[in-house]
């Protein structure tokens, strides 16, 4: 299941993306009902959904290509 919620800033200020959709946002709101709104800061235009997570299962593949983080939250 899944549910959306209202997009917030934590209280530091601090937050970032943490996952990039396989799925095209179309495909999400077919399936899931998903509202997305289009947004842009300096890296250029996107559009976002916040959604609830009871469970989280990470997974990274081995052979995929190396990506570290940066403090202020951009993929370098």
């Amino acid at each position: 299941m899944v549910r959306q919620i209202a997009p917030y800033r934590w209280p530091s200020g601090y937050d970032f993306a943490i996952a990039a959709l396989e799925y095209e946002p179309e495909e999400l709101t077919r399936r899931y009902g998903l509202v997305f709104e289009s947004l842009s800061d300096d890296l250029g235009e996107y559009r976002r959904a916040a959604i609830e997570l009871a469970e989280i299962v990470a997974m990274r593949p081995f052979a995929a290509p190396r990506r570290s983080f940066s403090g202020d939250g951009r993929v370098r």
